[in-house]
């Protein structure tokens, strides 16, 4: 913000999403954001109001200090009061569509209209092509935020032209991800039990639109001209999928591992990962691979925390790394395309320095997102809106 602020006591703020143990990635996202500005804002910690998905019933931590059950309509109203009556300083809802109660998550309305606390919104869907209601909503949303908060210069476009959203309220905070130093995969590997292996991996919540079966595919190429190569792909099945299909994706994979002849070189990690556990993963990685489906997608704090990690990654041009893979931070390769993207990891393999130059680039840019200097962002934010609308 052009602003240049007196008052630096500490802000009163509070959060909105879902929240740890809810496995999704906002979650984590909250959990993340929330911590760091809490290293910047230590005498005001911030609180969380947690959306609790349907079903579910989490045993929050003690920074929980309201919860909405998702499909309550009458629960957003009253966190809106809770909000107002506890004199906070600046409120910000954590938006995607599927989080909220209501036809594309429209409940979230019903807390912003009976806030008098100036709210921020991060979002992290912005959609090319939205339903008329998705595009109400977010419209809506926007004209009662103060901030719309975005994670690259993509869904800020697509939030102007798209979706009629006033230029000046929208703020570019990147994808938060961990400060790690630069290390060599050699250093990680033992944790893996994989000494002397080239590893190429992914991680996540499994999911369709992930695409990993695309990356499978592509592993028999490779493989066959490498054979000190294995794959990974870590992480548990998400959820809402498990809920809709039990674990027919996962399943559906190491059947494919098996037809193509590789089931011993693939290795699936059916396990959600703590943050530890999971930069130890991406470091021990040689290649990282993002094969997701949907081209409409704008953030993605797995190939964030890969970029962070210094790693070479290979993509299909969604969105997010259509932006974030540029100036020759990876190779970016056609959806739904095996054969392309074998070539991709077939030529960073037998290329060691152009591979390590992409590392190095990526882990560069990694240093403008680290969580301290997203939590300032946001903490300036907050800052800003106490010193113009506070009371």
């Amino acid at each position: 913000m052009p602003v240049v602020l007196e008052n630096q006591e500490d802000i009163r703020n509070v959060f909105v999403g879902t929240y740890p143990p809810v496995k999704c990635g906002i979650a984590t996202f909250t959990k993340d954001l929330t911590t760091a500005v809490n290293l910047l804002n230590p005498n005001k910690l911030s609180e969380i109001i947690a959306v609790t998905p349907w079903g579910e019933k989490p045993n929050y931590p003690w920074e929980v200090s309201y919860k909405i059950e998702y499909d309550n309509k009458e629960d957003y109203v009253k966190a809106a009061q809770y909000v107002n009556k506890e004199g906070f300083d600046a409120v910000c809802i954590q938006h995607e569509y599927g989080i909220f109660g209501g036809k594309d998550g429209e409940y979230i309305l019903n807390f912003a209209k009976h806030l008098e606390v100036p709210l921020v919104v991060t979002l992290h869907t912005v959609l090319d092509t939205p339903s008329e209601n998705q595009k109400r909503i977010l419209k809506e949303l926007s004209e009662i935020a103060k901030v719309m908060v975005v994670m690259g210069q993509t869904p800020k476009e697509r939030l102007i032209k798209k979706h009629e959203v006033e230029p000046g309220k929208i703020v570019i905070i990147p994808h938060g991800i961990p400060d790690l130093p630069f290390s060599s995969s050699e250093l990680w590997k033992s944790l893996l039990d994989a000494e002397g292996k080239f590893i190429i991996g992914s991680f996540g919540l499994l999911s369709p639109n992930k695409g990993y079966e695309h990356l499978i595919k592509a592993l028999p190429a490779v493989i066959e001209k490498h054979t000190e190569v294995i794959g990974l792909i870590a992480g548990e099945t998400h959820p809402k999928v498990k809920e809709s299909m039990g674990e027919k994706y996962r399943e559906s994979l190491v059947e494919l591992t098996e037809k193509l002849g590789i089931k011993n070189k693939v290795y699936f990690l059916n396990k959600y990962l703590s943050l530890q556990e999971l930069t130890s993963i991406i470091q021990a990685m040689d290649i990282y691979v993002a094969p997701y489906t949907n081209p409409q997608q704008i953030s993605s704090g797995a190939l964030a925390y890969a970029i962070g990690c210094g790693r070479a990654c290979v993509a299909t041009p969604f969105a997010y790394a259509k932006e974030h893979l540029n100036d020759k931070r990876g190779i970016l390769v056609p959806f739904n395309n095996s054969e392309k993207l074998a070539e991709a990891l077939n030529f960073l393999i037998e290329n060691p320095e152009e591979r390590e130059k992409m590392a190095h680039s990526s882990y560069l840019l990694g240093r403008k997102m680290t969580w301290v200097k997203v939590a300032d962002a946001y903490t300036d934010i907050f800052r800003f809106l106490r010193t113009v609308y506070g009371k």
